[in-house]
This record gives C-alpha cells, sequence and structure tokens, in this order.
C-alpha cells in the first residue's frame, strides 16, 4: 500500500531507527516517509502535504507540544492516523484530546510496531474505499459513502444520516431495512436502540448503556443492548 508517511521527533537518533523499522516492513516498502525534527519544520509540510499517518512524538521540542502539534494536523487533516510515540506514560488525558489511533512507548518493540502498523493499514483501507450506498430523493437516484456516515437516525418514516463533514442525507426507508442493506455492504453499523445505528468507526466512548458519537449521546436500550455489546467487541478485535 503506497502511503504519505510522517514521523516527528525531535530526537534524530530515534526518527532514523523508526524510519529503518517502517522501512523493513514489506506493506510500506512502497510508501514516502518524511522525517521532522522540528515542529515548524511539519506544521510547514501539513499545510501543503496531506499524510495517511504521522508517528508523533509527545514531548516535542517543549513539553506536550507534541499534542498540540496532532491537534493542528487533525484540523488541517481529520482523516489522518497520528501514533503517538513517547517515552513517557503520564500523557493520557492529553492524548485523549486528539483521539489518537495508536500508542508505542519508546523503544518501539519490532512486534507491536508490526501490529500497529497492520492495524492502520486495516483502517486507511477503509478511508480509502468507497462503500456507496444509493436511495432515492424526490425520484433522484443519489449516493453517499457509508464510511462517512456518523450515525443514522430515523424520525417517522424520514432516515436522517448525519456525515462527517456536518452534513446530512435524508430518505424514507425503515431503519431496520436500512439496517438490513447496508450490513451486506458495510458491516460496522451497531442498532444502539429503535431509532439509531451508529458507525463503530466514530464511536469515541462506550459505557453500559450510552455511546457518544463525537458529541452526541446516544441511548443503548435493553431490546439491542446485547447484540450491540457483542458487535461491538468483535469489531474492536478487527481493528
Amino acid at each position: 500500500m503506497e502511503l504519505k508517511i510522517g514521523i516527528c521527533d525531535d530526537n534524530k537518533f530515534y526518527c532514523k531507527i523508526l524510519y529503518d523499522k517502517l522501512k523493513k516492513i514489506d506493506n510500506l516498502k512502497e510508501s514516502e516517509i518524511n522525517l521532522f525534527y522540528t515542529s515548524s519544520d511539519f506544521l510547514a509540510s501539513i499545510k501543503a502535504t496531506n499524510y495517511d499517518l504521522v508517528f508523533m512524538d509527545i514531548d516535542l521540542d517543549n513539553h506536550n507540544s507534541g499534542v498540540d502539534l496532532a491537534l493542528e494536523l487533525k484540523e488541517l487533516q481529520p482523516s489522518c492516523l497520528i501514533i503517538f510515540v513517547s517515552s513517557f506514560d503520564n500523557y493520557y488525558m492529553d492524548m485523549k484530546k486528539v483521539d489518537p489511533f495508536y500508542y508505542f512507548h519508546k523503544p518501539v518493540d519490532d512486534k507491536e510496531l508490526l501490529i500497529g502498523v497492520e492495524r492502520a493499514l486495516q483502517r486507511l483501507r477503509l478511508i480509502k474505499t468507497q462503500f456507496t450506498y444509493v436511495y432515492k430523493s424526490n425520484g433522484v437516484e443519489r449516493k453517499f459513502n457509508l464510511h462517512d456516515v456518523l450515525y443514522f437516525k430515523s424520525v417517522q418514516r424520514m432516515i436522517i444520516g448525519h456525515l462527517k463533514d456536518h452534513s446530512c442525507v435524508e430518505f424514507y426507508e425503515k431503519l431496520d431495512d436500512l439496517e438490513k442493506n447496508i450490513e451486506k455492504i458495510y458491516p460496522y453499523f451497531l442498532r444502539a436502540n429503535k431509532r439509531y445505528l451508529v458507525n463503530y468507526h466514530y464511536c469515541l466512548d462506550k459505557q453500559k448503556r450510552l455511546v457518544y458519537v463525537e458529541e452526541h449521546k446516544i441511548k443503548i436500550t435493553g431490546k439491542y443492548a446485547e447484540e450491540f455489546k457483542k458487535k461491538f467487541m468483535f469489531i474492536s478485535k478487527i481493528f
């Protein structure tokens, strides 16, 4: 898979070690890997180049600035996957602000690196694939990518799909029928209750009877709770 990858770490020696490790991974041999030793160089690059995956040192330049830099990256490139790398374990709350894809403790173990990279590749294949759903609105056939949908909400006979770019799609269909139809194309939606289908990939936090999708709090009701839990656990093992 040909990707654009960035490594941002003010320790040049560690940057080179990580670069060499990544270049040995078969699925990354065709990828472009750029090294950055300062936050200013990295910021200049992300304004001109889109990255698929970035390895970010947390304690960069000054304390915690790696997290701030990752927030700026997410603003410019929301679909970029961020993997934090650090010698310290006390940045958990700061990292949560960014919703990183993965975390490695220095020095990175080769086997752990391979596992993290393979998971990232699975997610990137998903992001780059078009999972097209076709519907009709006012007699006109329209379509959208199911991976772009945060959640579907049923309002009377209307389905409202809330997309990650904050737009919506609206069409007439029963939520039960929609659930069956999209399962064949994109099996990552979870039924939270009789009105909501949520996309696993945008679930920021799951509690016993609640799931958070971005700023939206959605109840998981009794009838659907057990199946939601089973499917959530199954998908989490894949990703």
